[in-house]
């Protein structure tokens, strides 16, 4: 009987699976991919998969070998084929990202800081261009203000997989950027050197490019867009620099 609902009756199986002789099998070559996403850092979830994944090493022979693969926004090899007599060294990357994990909590801040700070220097040249000077920390907190409108892409990013495509592959994510071009045509069958582009091409951008114009257009007191013009030619020269770079280091390395 169910505890939750006397009408509903519980059946337990048990499954006997065959025993085999493990001294007697032929030498594996087992790859484990891991899943090192944000949202498995719950303790069911990455760090019991660790404690399995141990585990399963002491059930293998010496001549067994084991390779580790992580994904999260892209994949990599964090092991390559070893000897399970390596025991303690295959042990050693699966508690490395645990030791580390620290910095992807510094990552983010700093890059984004670094982000806003070079974008700050780059509205500074453009504003040389049209005889313009606005104080660093001025711009810098135009820029940081501007910088709130891609609060939205993680929340849209997050309701889409929710309510629109609950059945996602692990390239939907990597490739999904809300409300741009890449999405609209699809990332499938694009070269790999377009794809960001493609993702930069977004309204999102295009807002973000909105707000810094309308913010250094009450700075200097213009009224003819004069702040659109310094955008385009300081960050807009070096987003197209940057962009440039990307594709040519993608292109390289694919």
């Amino acid at each position: 009987m169910a505890p939750w609902d006397s009408s509903h009756l519980l059946l337990r199986i048990g499954l006997q699976a065959k025993k085999i002789d493990l001294s007697k099998a032929p030498n594996s070559n087992i790859v484990f991919l891991i899943d090192v996403s944000g949202s498995m850092y719950d303790q069911n979830k990455l760090p019991l998969l660790k404690s399995s994944l141990k585990m399963l090493l002491g059930k293998l022979k010496a001549e067994d070998k084991v390779s580790i693969v992580t994904y999260a926004s892209g994949t990599a090899v964090a092991l390559k084929p070893t000897s399970v007599r390596e025991r303690e060294q295959i042990e050693k990357v699966l508690s490395f990202k645990d030791q580390w994990q620290w910095i992807s909590y510094v990552s983010v801040p700093l890059l984004l800081l670094i982000k806003i700070s070079v974008t700050a220097v780059l509205i500074d040249v453009g504003c040389v261009f049209y005889n313009e000077k606005l104080p660093y920390k001025q711009l810098f907190r135009i820029v940081l203000l501007g910088e709130f409108i891609f609060l939205a892409v993680p929340i849209f990013k997050l309701c889409w997989f929710l309510f629109f495509q609950p059945n996602f592959s692990l390239e939907d994510i990597q490739y999904f950027y809300p409300l741009s071009a890449l999405n609209i045509i699809g990332y499938k069958g694009v070269a790999v050197w377009f794809i960001y582009p493609l993702q930069l091409l977004n309204l999102f951008e295009v807002v973000y490019w909105f707000l810094i114009s309308v913010q250094l257009n009450k700075a200097i007191g213009s009224t003819t867009g004069k702040g659109v013009n310094i955008v385009a030619s300081g960050y807009g020269v070096g987003l197209l620099l940057w962009v440039v770079c990307v594709m040519f280091f993608t292109l390289n390395m694919s």
